[in-house]
């Protein structure tokens, strides 16, 4: 049996064009964002809504590490939000221990979730501080697309001023 052999070279032409789409695809890759919306706050509740920033229109899952003052709060639940629900998501939390919560968005398929409420942290008001306030964060957030690869995510936190309205935290 004969079997053909190619050999293919690599020229400075052709390392200019692998250059050059690398490049272009890079070039075009637009970060993803999560931030707190205002909570509303019932009893000793506060629901905090958390809320994906999508310009790519890619991301179909995501997670994050929610810092809290454990003096403070402690997580009571995580319930999925519209966008999530409307993509077939589902929404999974941990506590690995007091001051950090974990929020993992995902599904078994690829679809990929509209910019909106992707979920909602419901924390228990243990203390008011001393301050009269306390911040949340996220931290270490994650965002990928149907295939897997990692889309750039950046994260806000959310100052609770327990005398009046609460306001997000400046955005790095």
């Amino acid at each position: 049996a004969n079997t053909l052999h190619r050999k293919h070279s690599v020229t400075p032409l052709s390392r200019g064009l692998a250059c050059a789409v690398v490049l272009g695809v890079a070039g075009h890759v637009l970060a993803g964002a999560l931030h707190l919306g205002s909570p509303t706050v019932e009893a000793n509740e506060f629901s905090i809504p958390v809320f994906l920033e999508d310009p790519s229109g890619r991301v179909a899952a995501l997670d994050f590490r929610l810092r809290y003052d454990p003096a403070v709060f402690e997580p009571a639940g995580t319930l999925m939000g519209p966008s999530a629900a409307a993509a077939g998501k589902q929404v999974a939390a941990n506590t690995p221990f007091p001051g950090e919560h974990i929020v993992v968005v995902m599904g078994l398929n690829q679809s990929v979730m509209a910019p909106g409420e992707v979920a909602r942290i419901v924390l228990h008001n243990i203390e008011v501080p001393a301050s009269g306030e306390s911040g949340l964060d996220i931290l270490e957030p994650a965002m990928s697309d149907a295939e897997g690869m990692e889309i750039p995510a950046q994260g806000g936190g959310l100052r609770i001023d327990f005398g009046e309205e609460t306001t997000p935290a400046e955005r790095p």
